[in-house]
């Protein structure tokens, strides 16, 4: 089991945003949907040390990782994308997907390598030299995938990565990911672009109202009937 969570729940006040939710992400490509404020996003956040939660219980390998410092989390093979990508302007691409593992023990040279084989991955190799600054919301995206894969990390989470991006950019990051997960990463992805999640995911989770309502395959949820109720405000005929 790669992630697994308990009862994980999360409030701000008098707010509750994720509710008692249990999920498991094990050797798939897991995607996650739901209204907006459904609470996927702070899910996300709770499980890579953005937020603390509340009470419940996350696990990576189950070892319990509830509440670690965000770099601890990364450190243990647990990596994520944000939905506005996090990069230093300023800095060359080259440069920013350099950054996990300048302060480590491993040979400059080393790095500058691996940083260029994954700059080359996601198709950005053209660009290695440019200031980050410069690129498009989409070719930022597949930068910070790049970055995040630089510790070789067994799950990643992807916080709306296709979202604004063109049609090209989105194959370039669904074939990577699928490429991945083939040689052993695990993946969930959040995302309001439903078809894309049918077309990639292995289980379908849904989020409404802070909790997980449903969990299975593609084609099952597409048309389940508290999916529909979630989206639409009511049940089909």
């Amino acid at each position: 089991m790669t992630i697994r969570t308990e009862n994980l729940t999360k409030r701000f006040g008098g707010l509750t945003a994720v509710d008692q939710v249990s999920l498991e992400v094990n050797d798939e490509i897991v995607g996650l949907m739901g209204p907006n404020g459904s609470g996927k996003s702070t899910f996300v956040n709770c499980i890579t040390g953005v937020h603390a939660p509340s009470a419940g219980h996350v696990y990576h390998h189950e070892e319990e990782i509830t509440g670690a410092k965000m770099y601890e989390i990364a450190q243990q093979g647990v990596a994520r994308t944000f939905q506005t990508p996090h990069i230093f302007g300023s800095l060359s691409v080259h440069e920013n997907v350099m950054v996990p593992l300048l302060n480590t023990s491993r040979d400059r040279a080393e790095i500058e390598a691996l940083a260029a084989e994954y700059i080359e991955l996601v198709g950005l190799d053209h660009l290695i030299e440019e200031e980050a600054q410069s690129l498009s919301g989409g070719q930022k995206k597949l930068l910070e995938f790049a970055r995040c894969l630089m510790r070789d990390p067994d799950v990643v989470f992807m916080d709306e990565p296709f979202a604004g991006v063109h049609a090209e950019i989105k194959t370039t990051m669904n074939d990577r990911i699928e490429a991945l997960r083939e040689d052993g990463t695990d993946f969930l992805i959040v995302s309001h672009e439903v078809n894309s999640l049918y077309d990639i995911s292995d289980r379908i989770n849904v989020f409404d109202q802070g909790r997980l309502i449903v969990s299975d395959t593609p084609e099952r949820v597409q048309d389940h009937e508290r999916v529909v109720e979630a989206y639409l405000g009511g049940a089909t005929e």
